[in-house]
């Protein structure tokens, strides 16, 4: 499983980590049968233990290609940037 660490805007030290693979989920717009696998990413603030875990899906391979600025941007908004 690969992880990833980065900051907030306000400085916080978070990590990312990819805890499981869906066997496929129906992304927006799509048809409803069309199906794609997604990585599960969890969201952890290493340094601000009162700020919540956040579970997001991802298309495969978007932790290790995104740049730590989209990370911060997915993890805020809880959703992909496409």
């Amino acid at each position: 499983m690969s992880t990833r660490i980065f900051h907030d805007e306000s400085g916080r030290e978070w990590s990312a980590e990819m805890v499981g693979r869906t066997s496929g989920i129906v992304r927006p717009g799509a048809a409803p049968d069309e199906t794609h696998p997604s990585d599960i990413v969890r969201f952890v603030c290493r340094s601000d233990k009162e700020q919540s875990k956040r579970e997001i899906t991802l298309a495969p391979g978007k932790l290790e290609d995104a740049s730590d600025a989209e990370l911060a941007e997915i993890m805020k908004t809880g959703r992909e940037i496409l």
